[in-house]
């Protein structure tokens, strides 16, 4: 890191940062702001308050975050999540020409920053990226578990490109899979809780939530579910579907996310989609369709003829007229779908199908809830009991005997880190004797 300016003014309490600016791995930064009890924080790890304000202009947080690549493939580390200091109560507000993390470029970036109990809370970050705008808020959280931080985030998009969101976020990718095959801009407001593992990536199992996705203008193409109920009843004209203002509202829970019906009309073709899908690819949807017979290819017309002779060897009378009502059961995977065709009278009204499976959805995330709560209590107790036995018998008894000597201890350690930070460590001495 380079400095190339910075003034402080100190007072018994307050380091002022009047300016600062320099450069880090090529980004170009300044700052200003107030810290109080550094000293205090820094010798006695007391409580330090502040506010920065920093500015940058181009940032590159995938060198920041860069690991070393000349460590030997066989050995194997374990990754660390990053722990968020105690003791520490600062509000950083930011902005930033342009950031580059992971995949995306994110641009014109302005927003709060509050480290404050063991927590890192965004505020009102917005930014530009994927074509369209972002406005975000969210927390990261080392407080409760180390080792798998608590997360929460509320996103607020607008006019992103479909196909650039999917392919940038694994988190898009398992709640909205169709997005691969989607192209076009979206509009979407999602809330989500869960939690990160070692490697700071989100554990899907453990993300909730829920939101609406809007698809402003955009084209169904090459889903492998639509094109074989399009092959099944051989209506081209779903093989390719173009959708305007699309608006649908979803929640995820336990690696399931549940799409809550909704219309989709293609031409004169009705139909009512609901149901859920995996974050393992896994289908498990029923669509209702009112299809004019006219649109019927020859395929088509012989399995609706089969079904109404099916319907009448069992005593259900079913009289054809130009609609056809039909009942679609669609399993399997994204990649490798099953379905299964019937006639809507036979098999009743889907929409106590789909009650139930809200039903089952909803108590699997109570149920679900429950246990992280009764986890996080656990912990909780534990954490209670241990300050509890460290008042009562200090951190080490084993240790310390005597008091008094604790304290001579501690304050020569402590004035071992004054003399520290403020003296400079001698230069060793150069041996003049092997010269020439």
């Amino acid at each position: 890191m380079t400095v190339s300016k910075t003034e402080l003014a100190f007072n018994q309490k307050t380091v002022t940062l009047k300016e600062l600016s320099g450069n880090y791995l090529g980004t170009n930064f300044t700052g200003n702001g107030t810290l109080n009890n550094l000293v205090g924080y820094a010798m006695q790890d007391q409580p330090l308050t502040g506010t920065l304000n920093i500015a940058a202009d181009n940032m590159n947080l995938n060198d920041w975050m860069g690991t070393d690549t000349t460590t030997s493939t066989a050995t194997s580390t374990t990754a660390e999540p990053f722990i968020v200091p105690s003791n520490i109560d600062l509000t950083i507000n930011t902005k930033a020409q342009k950031v580059k993390y992971d995949k995306v470029d994110y641009n014109n970036i302005n927003g709060t920053v509050v480290v404050k109990d063991e927590t890192v809370k965004l505020q009102n970050v917005k930014t530009e990226a994927l074509d369209g705008t972002i406005a975000f808020t969210g927390s990261y959280s080392t407080k409760t578990n180390k080792k798998e931080p608590a997360i929460s985030m509320s996103y607020d998009v607008k006019n992103v490109n479909v196909q650039k969101a999917f392919f940038a976020f694994n988190t898009i990718q398992a709640i909205m899979p169709m997005g691969k095959f989607l192209a076009g801009k979206l509009n979407s407001e999602l809330a989500m809780t869960g939690s990160l593992g070692g490697d700071m990536m989100p554990d899907l199992k453990t993300l909730s939530g829920k939101g609406n996705l809007l698809l402003i203008e955009g084209l169904l193409k090459n889903f492998a579910p639509i094109e074989k109920l399009a092959a099944a009843l051989q209506i081209d004209r779903l093989k390719s579907i173009s959708l305007r203002d699309f608006k649908n509202y979803i929640e995820f829970a336990n690696g399931k996310v549940l799409v809550k019906p909704f219309n989709l009309k293609v031409e004169d073709i009705e139909m009512q989609i609901g149901g859920m899908h995996g974050f393992d690819q896994s289908l498990d949807y029923i669509i209702e369709m009112k299809v004019p017979r006219k649109y019927l290819g020859n395929q088509g017309n012989n399995l609706v003829n089969g079904l109404i002779t099916q319907a009448t060897s069992k005593g259900i009378p079913v009289k054809l007229n130009d609609m056809v009502d039909l009942s679609v059961k669609m399993g399997g995977s994204i990649t490798n779908p099953s379905i299964k065709i019937d006639l809507q009278k036979v098999v009743g009204d889907a929409a106590d199908e789909l009650k139930e499976q809200a039903k089952d959805f909803a108590q699997q995330k109570i149920d679900s809830a429950k246990a992280r709560a009764k986890d996080t209590v656990n912990v909780l107790a534990n954490k209670a009991k241990d300050k509890l036995l460290e008042q009562v018998f200090g951190k080490d008894t084993t240790k310390t005997n005597n008091p008094a000597d604790s304290s001579i201890k501690k304050k020569d350690s402590t004035l071992n880190k004054l003399k520290n930070l403020f003296i400079k460590p001698k230069k060793p001495a150069v041996d003049t004797t092997k010269k020439g």
